[in-house]
């Protein structure tokens, strides 16, 4: 992944994290995941990539964290998302 502008986006992470926020990349190696939440359930009957345009009414996300650093190497892959009302109004 090589964002330069803040991307709204999925990122699945080693050891079973998901997480949304606005992915940045960085020169040190990292992923800067601004305005982030864990997405604890998906609330999806048709995978991750249901989420899109939007969390579901069965999505649970955790607590909003302002920045996170991911290392490059734990990141499985991205799923950029459609910069929707939901997912905006999600990350508030």
């Amino acid at each position: 992944m090589n964002f330069k502008t803040p991307t709204l986006a999925i990122l699945v992470i080693t050891a079973g994290h998901v997480m949304v926020g606005r992915a940045r990349s960085n020169d040190d190696g990292f992923v800067e995941l601004f305005d982030a939440r864990t997405i604890r359930k998906w609330g999806t009957a048709n995978g991750l990539n249901q989420l899109y345009d939007g969390p579901t009414s069965d999505t649970v996300l955790d607590a909003k964290a302002p920045l996170i650093l991911v290392p490059n190497i734990h990141i499985l892959f991205t799923l950029p998302v459609n910069e929707s009302a939901a997912w905006i109004e999600a990350l508030a």
